[in-house]
Order: structure tokens, then C-alpha cells, then sequence
């Protein structure tokens, strides 16, 4: 047992002993403070030193060239009263400067703390990082030390080089014009989205790098230090974005033109991404886990044994930076749909994101966008439909033009593929194809098919032969063979996606929007999906072009039959969308008249655009004989006739000039005479070729109108009789007569063409039927229609009476 006073001593020892650590802690901390206060002390001494040492260098160098000078000419030595004049002149500048750097502190500061103070990281040292803000207060720092230097120098003695007082005096007016310039880069600073230009400089930098044929992009270890580089500054991008999401709506123009960057970006990313290895540690590596019914037997049996699942494999995520740039840009779309900000929404599909479109096959990224442009396409007609509602109809308009700008991506998408398989001359890539002699030498912007593993390999085989036996021994014909395989296997991927475009894509919206009744809207989808299908088949010319070309090869079965198969089944749905595009002409084109009737000059005249289309439309098919074409186009044709005589006669009706009578009348009788010309023809074509359908389908047509609209019906054909009587004493060449001409001459010459099939006439075809096997006569087919189709529902005192009486002279021949 222990006395006290021994617990006494232990008591007095600990603390003893915790007085000591303790003070020995505080002295630590302290010196750790002190530690951190002299790297920066340091870090401003060494920066000091630095300027020091260059201006004490540039003195000296100033000197020595002003002895040089002073010695050519030796009037240019100062004198002492000047000198007086100088010292005063250096303390000014340097004060004014102070200054200068001083409010250029301040603007920074400010800007700072209103935009910057609760920014990420990344954007604050990358506002503090800016290269032109420092470049700035650098020069104004060198500036005030080497004035000081130089007051320093006349201080001792008075001599003071010339050369150097007219470097600070063309400095002093060089940051005087640089700091008015300042004040715009403080606003243009104050704006967070500018501070992502210098990222896209050094972003395209690395793309060049990385892209050129040289030691560091063939080198793995830069190839993956690059794309950590840029997935770096691709996540300051991000951060950016995130960051300006909740912004006002009155900043939208911002975060447009951040858009409008970004693709810029993508654009020349893709011009030199075809440059870069396929197998490239550019392009990020993604785990993808295998599907069993995709698997080996081996695997399989491996991984049951085992216990074990199958094993992840990674593979070349080729569209990385695409993704990374769609994310940004999405974001940004949110905001737009959330502040129904169409206009910004329009301004940025044209034409940003349509030129980029075009642009995409050149970096062999149609997959990407593809799938870009339909998830795009999801979240416009998810908001409409979220509008729609909500009854918030005055946005129709405005998203009628956002339709009309999404499918102008969407055709732009089908012009540079167009571009792309105009540019494709096989027997130029044959020839360049058989010279190579390693896979190092193929330049891959221009045989773009080339940079995979296949051809890899072909080639690596052909460089080892000509290593061993100084020659080539491979042939050309199985060059060009293998060449022919990539061709067209890069074509049948272009031949799925034209039909992924036409079939899934811009068919869905004008179906959806139709069912919506947004008449507008799906008018403009409809009619750029007939522009579409134009596009497409110039693309189908070029592709049976070259696919031809190539199966003379002597290609793989394989190859062959899945181009004819993928061909057969783009031709397929072509015709069946085009088949469909009448009628949904036809059902928007009557709700879209009837809604904007009133103001409908404030709109494009597209009901104008589809009567012309549906006539055309009719025309090709009767030259074709395709008679069910005709009948999906034939069908409610005479509705849309009416209406858009009516939409005529409307217009006609503000005229008041007596003299243009005659020509209002032939104006507004043009619908109902392409109407009678279009089913004249019909009957003509339909009695050479022996198949009464044409005739029948002409005469149903007109007796379930009669039908239905009954008496309203008999009005309308009396008023038509009426006209066209009329019309027949015309002295003048209407405004259409050379498109009806045109269309009796198509017609007349395919008739010509084709012998007849000794048709029965029918016995009520009197004005044009007789002598029709002899000489297909076609010039007054309207008449024929209203005396055999029109007159059956009119008394004869209102039946329609033939030019100068022919018919009678017709009868008279018929009965000899």
C-alpha cells in the first residue's frame, strides 16, 4: 500500500508531464500554421524571384543594346534634366498601375462573390485558372518590378537605358487598353458557361492527338492518359451544366449557345474520330455481361461446375464521348421543357443539332444518333401531350415549328448519308486497297471501312509476306473480296437504319399526332415525311448501285442474301408508308384548314401543298398502272377538292376589279377540272389496259358522295356543270393548263407505249372511248367524266353538253 505523499508525487509528475505535451502540442500546431503560411510566403518570394531574375536579365540586355545604340547614334543619350523627368514619370506609371491592378482585383473579387462562391470546385479554379485574367495581372505585376527596378538604377546614377524607358512607356499604354478591355471579360465571366471555352480548346487538342498517326496516339499509355484528360474536362462540362440548371428563363439564350458549343465539338470530334484506332484505349472500356443462350458450350459448362455466374467481359465503348455530350445537352433540354421555352427548344434542333446530324455518318456515329434523335423525339411528343392536358392550346403553333425542326433533323440525318454513299468509288478503294502494304500505312479519313480488326489482319499478313519474302503474295481478287465484305456489311447497317428512321421514327409522329388531332403539327410531319421518302430513294439508288458492284466479287452467299433481304424489306415498308400517306394527308389537311380558316395567311399554305401532292400522287399512279396506289389516293380525294375550292373561292371573293372576272372563274373551276381531268384519265387508262376497277372505283367514288350528301350533292355537280360550261370557251391560258397538259401527255404516252388489250368500250363513252384503241385520245378526258360519271345524277336540262357538239358528230359514226 502507498503513503499519500507518494500519490502526491504522481500527481505532481502527470501534470507535470501534461503541461509539457501540451505545450509541446500548441507549439506544433502553431508550427504547422507557420508551415502552411510559408508555402504560400514562399510560393509569392519565389514567384518575386522569378520576375526579379527576368527583369535584372532584361536590364542588362537593355543596356547592352543601348551602348549599341547610343554608339550608331549618339544623339539619343538623355539628359540630366530629362532624367529628373523620368524618375517623376516612373513613380506615376507605377502608382498608376497599383491602381489598375487593383481594380482588376476587385472586378475579380466581385465576380467572385456573386457568381463563384458556391459554384463546384471545378468551376471555381477554373475561374481562377483563367488564362486571360492572369495573363493580365501578370503583366501589370512585371510591369510595377521593373519600373521599380528602373527608378531603382536612375535613383543611383542617373543612366538610365533609353531602350528600357521606351519598353515602359509602350507597356504603360498596352495595359492601359488592355484593362478596358477587362471590363467586358468581367461580364463575360460573370456568364459560367463562358468558362467552358478554354476546356473545348484543350478537349480538341487531345482529339488531335489522339487521332494523328504518331508516337504518342500510337502509344497506349498516352491513348489512356488522354481520355482521362478529357473525361476530366468533359466532367467539368458537366458540372457547368448542372450548375446553371435552375437558372432564369430570361438566361436561356446561355445555355442555348453551351448547347450550340457542344455540338460544334461533337462536329469536329467526328472529323477526326474515323483518324483514331479502333482498338484505341481513346475509346472507353464498359463491362458487358454475356447472355447464356449467347455462350459457348465451354463457358456454359465452365461456369455450371464452377458455381459460378458467367464472366463480365469488357469491350470498346466507341460512342463514350457522344454519350458524355448528349448528358450535357439533356440536362439543358429539361430546362427548356420545364420553362416551355419552345422558342429556345426550335432555335437549337435548326440549325444546331440538324447540321450535326448531317454530319454524323462522317464519324460513324449514325447508330448514336439515331437513337438520339428518337429519344429526343419521345420527350417533344411527351410534352405536348402533357400540355395538351392541361388545355394549354397556345403552344400548337409554336410546336408545330418544333415538329418541323425535328424532322429537318431527321432528313438532314438522311442527306449525309446521301453524301456519304455519293462519295463511295469502289474501283478507287480497290486500287488503293491493293497497294497497302501494312495496316500502318492506310489513312483511315479516307478508307474509313478499313480500321477494324479484319482488316487488321489481312494486312498484318500481307506486311509479314513482304518482310519474308520481299513481295506480296496475297492475291488481289481475295483483297478485294474481304474489302468487298466490310463494304457491304457497313451498307446493310445502312439499309437498317434508313428503315429504323422511316418506319419507327417519323411514321410514329405524324400516327401520334393525328390521333391527338394536332391537324398543324401532323400536316408538317406528314409533308416532311413525303420530302423523306424522296431522300431515301435517291439513298436506295445508290445503295443498288454499289451492292451490285460489289456481289460481282464473288462474295459470301450470306453476305448477299442479307442485303437483298434487308432491301426487300425497306422496299416493303417504303410502299406501305407511301400507300398510307393519302389518307393521312387527307384527315389532316380538313381539320387543319377548318382550325386556322380564319387567319390561315399567318400560315404555310399547306393544304395547297397536299391538294398538289394528292395529284401528282394520282398521276404516278395511273403511269405505273398501280391501281391500288391510285385507290389509297383516290379515296376522300374529292373532299379535300371541295375544301380547298372553297379555300380558293374565299381568297377570291376579296377581289373587286371587274376586269380579272374571267380569271377568278377559271381560278376557282381549276379544282373540279383537275378533279375530271385526274378520273377522265382513270376511265381512259383503265379501258386500254382492259380492267374496268378504274372505272368502277371512278363511278363509286361519285355515287357514295351522292349518297350522303344527297341533295347537297346534286347542288354541288349543278354548280360544276355550270363552271365548267363556262370554261369552255376560254380564250386563254389558265394558270394550270400546262400542268394539265403535262399530266395528258404523261398519261398518252404510256398508253402509246403499251398495246391495248381489245377492251369492250363502254357504250356510254362517247366523247373519248371511240377509236381509242387506234389512237389513245386524252386531251378532253375531263368531258368525258362529266358526261359519263357527272350527268347520270343531273336532269338532262342541266347535264353537261361537250365542246362544239362532238359527241353528237360521235354517235353519228358509232351508228354507221
Amino acid at each position: 500500500m502507498k503513503h499519500d505523499f507518494y500519490w502526491s508525487l504522481q500527481s505532481i509528475k502527470c501534470k507535470f508531464s501534461h503541461h509539457v505535451k501540451a505545450s509541446l502540442y500548441r507549439v506544433l500546431v502553431n508550427w504547422n500554421k507557420k508551415k502552411t503560411s510559408f508555402k504560400i510566403e514562399w510560393f509569392v518570394v519565389n514567384r518575386l524571384l522569378t520576375i526579379i531574375t527576368v527583369c535584372i536579365v532584361l536590364f542588362f540586355i537593355f543596356r547592352f543594346a543601348d551602348t549599341v545604340l547610343l554608339t550608331i547614334f549618339p544623339f539619343f543619350k538623355l539628359s540630366d534634366s530629362f532624367d529628373t523627368i523620368i524618375s517623376g514619370y516612373l513613380i506615376g506609371s507605377i502608382g498608376f498601375a497599383g491602381l489598375i491592378l487593383g481594380l482588376y482585383c476587385t472586378s475579380i473579387t466581385s465576380i467572385y462573390s456573386t457568381k463563384y462562391v458556391n459554384a463546384p470546385r471545378s468551376l471555381s479554379n477554373l475561374f481562377q485558372e483563367d488564362i486571360a485574367s492572369n495573363t493580365s495581372i501578370n503583366k501589370i505585376v512585371f510591369y510595377i518590378i521593373f519600373s521599380l527596378l528602373l527608378l531603382f538604377v536612375d535613383l543611383i546614377n542617373n543612366d538610365l537605358p533609353v531602350s528600357a524607358f521606351v519598353l515602359v512607356s509602350l507597356l504603360a499604354v498596352y495595359i492601359i487598353v488592355d484593362y478596358s478591355k477587362f471590363s467586358r471579360r468581367a461580364y463575360w465571366l460573370s456568364d459560367t458557361y463562358n468558362l467552358s471555352v478554354s476546356l473545348y480548346i484543350d478537349i480538341l487538342d487531345l482529339v488531335k492527338k489522339v487521332s494523328r498517326n504518331n508516337i504518342f496516339s500510337s502509344n497506349i499509355s498516352f491513348q489512356k492518359h488522354f481520355y482521362q484528360i478529357c473525361a476530366e474536362k468533359l466532367s467539368v462540362l458537366k458540372d457547368i451544366s448542372e450548375y446553371n440548371k435552375n437558372i432564369p428563363v430570361n438566361q436561356n439564350s446561355s445555355m442555348l449557345r453551351f448547347m450550340e458549343r457542344n455540338n460544334l465539338v461533337l462536329k469536329e470530334y467526328w472529323s477526326q474520330k474515323r483518324s483514331i484506332y479502333y482498338d484505341s484505349m481513346w475509346f472507353q472500356e464498359k463491362i458487358q455481361y454475356p447472355q447464356w443462350y449467347k455462350s459457348s458450350d465451354i463457358e456454359v459448362r465452365m461456369a455450371i461446375e464452377n458455381a459460378t455466374p458467367l464472366q463480365k467481359v469488357y469491350v470498346k465503348n466507341k460512342t463514350w464521348f457522344e454519350e458524355e455530350i448528349k448528358i450535357l445537352n439533356h440536362t439543358c433540354l429539361q430546362k427548356f421543357f420545364q420553362d416551355k421555352d419552345l422558342d429556345s427548344l426550335n432555335l437549337y434542333l435548326q440549325p444546331s443539332l440538324s447540321n450535326l446530324a448531317y454530319h454524323s455518318v462522317d464519324g460513324n456515329s449514325l447508330s448514336y444518333m439515331l437513337m438520339y434523335i428518337e429519344t429526343l423525339q419521345k420527350d417533344v411528343l411527351n410534352f405536348i401531350s402533357q400540355e395538351r392536358k392541361v388545355g394549354n392550346d397556345d403552344v400548337i403553333d409554336k410546336f408545330a415549328k418544333t415538329i418541323d425542326a425535328l424532322t429537318i433533323v431527321q432528313i438532314n440525318l438522311v442527306c449525309g448519308l446521301n453524301r456519304r454513299l455519293d462519295s463511295i468509288c469502289l474501283e478507287k478503294i480497290f486500287e488503293r486497297a491493293k497497294t497497302y502494304r501494312s495496316f500502318n500505312e492506310i489513312d483511315f479519313k479516307t478508307d474509313w471501312f478499313l480500321n477494324n480488326q479484319k482488316a487488321e489482319r489481312l494486312y498484318n499478313c500481307i506486311e509479314t509476306e513482304v518482310k519474308l519474302e520481299n513481295k506480296k503474295i496475297t492475291p488481289d481478287w481475295y483483297i478485294e473480296q474481304t474489302i468487298s465484305q466490310l463494304i457491304l456489311e457497313e451498307i446493310n447497317f445502312y439499309i437498317s437504319s434508313i428503315d429504323r428512321l422511316l418506319n419507327q421514327d417519323m411514321t410514329s409522329i405524324c400516327h401520334y399526332l393525328l390521333e391527338k388531332e394536332l391537324y398543324f403539327p401532323s400536316a408538317v410531319a406528314t409533308v416532311k415525311l413525303t420530302e423523306c421518302n424522296v431522300k431515301i430513294q435517291l439513298a436506295l439508288d445508290h445503295i443498288n448501285e454499289i451492292t451490285t458492284k460489289l456481289k460481282q466479287k464473288n462474295l459470301d452467299k450470306r453476305y448477299c442474301e442479307e442485303a437483298d433481304r434487308l432491301l426487300h424489306e425497306l422496299e416493303a415498308n417504303r410502299k406501305s408508308i407511301t400507300g398510307k400517306i393519302p389518307q393521312l394527308l387527307a384527315k389532316c389537311s380538313g381539320g387543319f384548314a377548318l382550325d386556322h380558316w380564319e387567319n390561315r395567311e399567318e400560315y404555310p399554305d399547306l393544304l395547297g401543298y397536299i391538294y398538289n401532292y394528292l395529284c401528282e400522287y394520282l398521276i404516278s399512279a395511273i403511269e405505273i398502272n398501280d391501281f391500288d396506289k391510285f385507290k389509297n389516293g383516290y379515296a376522300n380525294f374529292l373532299n379535300i377538292v371541295l375544301v380547298y375550292q372553297e379555300y380558293v373561292r374565299s381568297d377570291l371573293l376579296k377581289i373587286h376589279e371587274e376586269h380579272l372576272v374571267s380569271v377568278m372563274v377559271h381560278v376557282f373551276s381549276t379544282p373540279m377540272i383537275d378533279y375530271a381531268t385526274i378520273s377522265g384519265l382513270a376511265i381512259i387508262w383503265g379501258e386500254h389496259n382492259s380492267c374496268k376497277k378504274w372505272n368502277n372505283l371512278v363511278e363509286n367514288e361519285l355515287k357514295e358522295f351522292v349518297d350522303v350528301k344527297k341533295d347537297r350533292a346534286i347542288e354541288i355537280l349543278t354548280k360544276w356543270v355550270e363552271l365548267m360550261s363556262i370554261e369552255r370557251f376560254k380564250f386563254f391560258l389558265g394558270n394550270r393548263d400546262t400542268i394539265i397538259t403535262a399530266w395528258k401527255n404523261r398519261v398518252k404516252a404510256k398508253m402509246q407505249n403499251i398495246s391495248p388489250k381489245k377492251p369492250e368500250i363502254l357504250k356510254s363513252i362517247k366523247v373519248i372511248g371511240y377509236g381509242i384503241l387506234k389512237n389513245p385520245e386524252v386531251n378532253h378526258c375531263e368531258q368525258m367524266y362529266m358526261k359519263t360519271c357527272i350527268n347520270k345524277y343531273l336532269p338532262e336540262n342541266k347535264q353537261y353538253k361537250g365542246v362544239f357538239d362532238r359527241e353528237k358528230r360521235i354517235d353519228n359514226d358509232q351508228d354507221k
